[in-house]
């Protein structure tokens, strides 16, 4: 895989984890008005999606 899709990929992932970090945050102190909140950040379905679009560009290296 080529050096600026690795960035890539890795910056995508450096995303998804700052949102499960800000999620057990927001658990540790949940009210009715952080649902919404919590609903956008765990929606990391869309940044996986492209990881593996990502992954599917790259060349297999042995």
């Amino acid at each position: 895989m080529s050096d600026p899709l690795l960035s890539e990929i890795r910056d995508l992932l450096f995303e998804i984890n700052s949102r499960l970090e800000e999620v057990i945050d927001l658990l540790e102190s949940l009210n009715e008005r952080d649902w919404a909140r919590v609903h956008r950040l765990v929606n990391i379905e869309e940044k996986l999606d492209e990881v593996l679009r990502l992954l599917g560009r790259g060349e297999v290296v042995d």
